[in-house]
């Protein structure tokens, strides 16, 4: 998909920038955007497992 949009000229400055060109274009499928935005929607939960308020932090 990277390398389609690089190809391509478009520079969006998200992944869901990026996912919607590329399914308006055709690289990818309804199914296959659905599936990247999930995948990078985990990928944000499992680095959000690190964010402690600072009144957790004190308790240390």
């Amino acid at each position: 998909m990277q390398a389609a949009l690089k190809e391509s000229g478009f520079k969006g400055k998200s992944l869901a920038e990026n996912v919607a060109a590329a399914r308006k274009s055709g690289i990818l499928n309804n199914e296959e955007a659905a599936i990247i935005l999930s995948a990078d929607e985990a990928r944000k939960a499992v680095i959000a497992v690190d964010d402690f308020a600072p009144e957790e932090l004190r308790r240390i």
